[in-house]
């Protein structure tokens, strides 16, 4: 991963870990999340990321896409409705 994405490196999740309070074997996955001050873990496994700290949600991947395709599609049709020429008089 790091050879991948070298810049996706967070530091300082180990001190965070111990207080993490979902299931133990994916806190480490939380900690980083709240070291990189991240407000979304997307992941496939949900049920291993309930009770999460304030502010983080976890989702699936599909979700995910669903919302990030929604912002998209709003994001160009006020594009759009910026695009249009102005007709007749709109004062």
């Amino acid at each position: 991963m790091e050879e991948a994405f070298p810049v996706a490196g967070v530091e300082g999740w180990e001190k965070k870990e111990p207080d993490m309070r979902n299931d133990p074997k994916d806190r480490n996955v939380v900690a980083a999340a709240v070291a990189a001050e991240a407000t979304v873990i997307v992941t496939s496994n949900i049920r291993d990321f309930s009770n999460l700290p304030d502010g983080i949600v976890a989702m699936s991947l599909m979700n995910s896409f669903r919302k990030s395709s929604r912002k998209v599609q709003r994001r160009r049709s006020r594009q759009s409705r910026l695009k249009q020429p102005r007709t007749g008089d709109r004062r």
